[in-house]
């Protein structure tokens, strides 16, 4: 579809784990015009009863990938709350924030469309770029499908369809949002140029900030189920010394022959280190 319409489209998936066929990964993908996937993130937490079915992501996603249109970075649904993995896609020179979200059934005074909103104008405003939004809705097949009692058509109806739309760089709405319960497209016109004057108010991946005192560290390994990692007993030519042989060569050149001779003699001793 992305190759045929010339279009980016970023969608979820539920990802397989290659380690393990029991586990799964609530996955983002990001796909160019020309229907190559250009990279995934992986939510690196899954927000309340998701724990139950998907896995942790890792550090290895929480990237930001250079396209045509702009830097392009992507968080699921809660995972737009914290602060750090939303910094994170910042510092790396984030134009363009990707927000998606699932229709969610709740009871009570919880807002769910107000709550997206003020995640992805946050974002927007802090990061001074622009924040494309999707919410996905509960339909009227998938009512039917679930709602085999009273109380689950209940719950299913109280699903708003959340905040779908598209904000810029002053965290202010230029495209949408779409009316509740319908689906459909927002559309703005985005000028990556216009980033450029709110970064002179707040640049917090430049000038307004202090590395000096306050910093971030991602882990970017891969989690794994098993690492192995060589032992001297089963892999001796991994640990013959690269600098004792530098060493030797250094010696040469020494004139006196009775100190070279000595210094050889001590060098051979040595055990074989890592290099």
């Amino acid at each position: 579809m992305a190759r045929e319409a010339k279009i980016y489209v970023a969608i979820g998936i539920n990802e397989s784990s290659p380690h393990s066929f029991g586990e799964i990964f609530n996955t983002a993908l990001l796909i160019g015009s020309d229907g190559q996937i250009i990279g995934k993130h992986r939510k690196i937490i899954p927000t309340y009863a998701e724990k139950l079915v998907w896995s942790f992501g890792d550090g290895n996603s929480l990237r930001v990938y250079d396209t045509e249109l702009g830097k392009i970075g992507m968080l699921n649904c809660g995972e737009n709350t914290n602060s750090l993995a939303r910094y994170a896609l910042i510092a790396q020179s984030e134009q363009l924030h990707i927000s998606t979200y699932p229709a969610f059934p709740q009871k009570g005074r919880y807002d769910l469309k107000r709550a997206i909103e003020i995640r992805a104008a946050a974002h927007s405003f802090e990061g001074k770029v622009f924040n494309i939004v999707a919410s996905s809705l509960v339909s009227e097949e998938m009512k039917q499908l679930l709602g085999d009692t009273p109380e689950k058509l209940e719950m299913l109806n109280s699903a708003g369809a959340g905040f779908t739309g598209i904000m810029g760089p002053d965290g202010a709405v230029i495209g949408g949002p779409l009316p509740d319960a319908e689906e459909g497209i927002a559309y703005a016109d985005i000028d990556l140029e216009k980033s450029l004057n709110w970064k002179l108010f707040h640049d917090i991946a430049g000038n307004y900030n202090r590395f000096d005192i306050l910093s971030l560290n991602i882990n970017r390994q891969l989690r794994r189920p098993i690492v192995f990692e060589p032992r001297i007993a089963e892999a001796p030519d991994l640990f013959r010394s690269k600098q004792i042989q530098e060493l030797k060569d250094k010696c040469n050149e020494i004139q006196s022959d009775d100190l070279r001779s000595e210094i050889l003699d001590m060098i051979g001793s040595l055990p074989n280190l890592p290099a």
